[in-house]
Parts: structure tokens; sequence; C-alpha cells
């Protein structure tokens, strides 16, 4: 799986690039090699558009829209979020009041699909590797595939940093259009209600 760590690394690189130890020209990188990467065969375009309201049951909701091709794709927008970055290949998102959650959602190559147990542990010892220059701790909680069959699968770390315990997510979610990683990391007290918001989004994507 190269190409899938190789991308990997782009989607890391939202908490790290706060850290004062990692140089600006090295994350560009990275940046700018694995996004080569993640585009490449991608093509779901992140760029999403304004958040559109639409009325379900009498209540008003939002979504947001994303192309891919011609065809018309849509995910949940949770209430109160933010788009903070949208790029082709990356949608970056931040929770209402939380200065330190960030959530993420990026493009993966074609060829990322289903992996097996061997892979994971190799994503496993990468998320760890990328964890923010200045943490602490780092540890991997779980790692593994989705029992659903999906080929999907998870990996769950915990590390310090300015003065809390975070959590982080990275989901790498095997969608029959387009294979996604999808991250969030927040504080340990804040994680487990924004990661069940952000998760519910992700499994919202509709391609129409």
């Amino acid at each position: 799986v190269p190409g899938l760590l190789a991308s990997y690394l782009a989607a890391m690189a939202i908490h790290t690039l706060s850290s004062p130890m990692i140089t600006r020209s090295l994350l560009l990188a990275t940046l700018l090699a694995t996004a080569l990467v993640a585009t490449a065969d991608a093509a779901l375009d992140l760029t999403a558009t304004a958040p559109e309201e639409y009325v379900s049951s009498g209540l008003v909701y939002k979504r947001l829209v994303f192309k891919d091709d011609k065809r018309r794709v849509e995910m949940e927008f949770p209430p109160g979020w933010s788009v903070r970055d949208a790029s082709p290949a990356r949608l970056e998102l931040t929770p209402p009041g939380k200065g330190f959650a960030t959530a993420l959602i990026q493009t993966q190559p074609a060829g990322s699909r289903a992996l097996d147990e061997a892979a994971v542990k190799a994503i496993a010892e990468q998320a760890l590797a990328a964890l923010p220059t200045d943490s602490q701790g780092g540890t991997v909680q779980s790692a593994g595939l989705d029992t659903d069959g999906s080929g999907s699968s998870e990996v769950i770390l915990t590390y310090k940093s300015l003065g809390y315990t975070f959590r982080r997510s990275v989901r790498f979610v095997n969608l029959p259009n387009c294979p996604l990683v999808a991250q969030i990391s927040a504080p340990e007290a804040e994680f487990q209600a924004l990661y069940a918001t952000f998760r519910r989004s992700v499994q919202s994507l509709n391609w129409n």
C-alpha cells in the first residue's frame, strides 16, 4: 500500500502545521508530493459549494454538495460546523467552539481498496509516526478492519499535546465510488461526541 501510505501523510499535516518544530518548506514539499498521489485517480472533487439548506419533516438541515464528474454528491453538514479549507482532494472542517478539534476528509487513489491486517498495521505505525512533533506518549489504542466486510478500517490513537490529552481517529472508508480517509482529532473530553457527529456526516455521502 505505498500509495495509500504516501497520501496519508497529507492527511496528517492538518494537525502538524501548528507545530513550530516543522519547517514550512518541508511541509510544503510533503503536501505537494502527496497531493499528486491523492488526486491522480480520484474523480470526487471536495471543493464544496456553500452549505445548501433543505427541509425534511418540517426541519431545516444543511448539506455540502460536491461533484464527481457529472454526478452530484451530497453530504450532511453538522449544525454549527464550518468549512475551514477545501480543495479538490481535501476538505477540512471545524466544529463550533472547539479550538483544538479538527476534522479532515481526503480522497485516495482509486487503487486504495480493501486492506488486510498487515496493511492496517503498517498504517497504524505511520499514523503514530505522523503525530505532532511536540506530542508525547503517542499510543495506538486500536487498529483493525471493520467487521462488516466492507474493506474499511480504523486506527485510534491517543497522545498529549498543548497541555491536553488528544484522541485521533483515522478511518479509511472503502466507498464503492471513491475511497476516502476521514480523520478527526480532538481533546479527549470532547472526542466522542465530535467523532460520532463526524462519522455520521461521512456515512451520509450520497452519489446522485
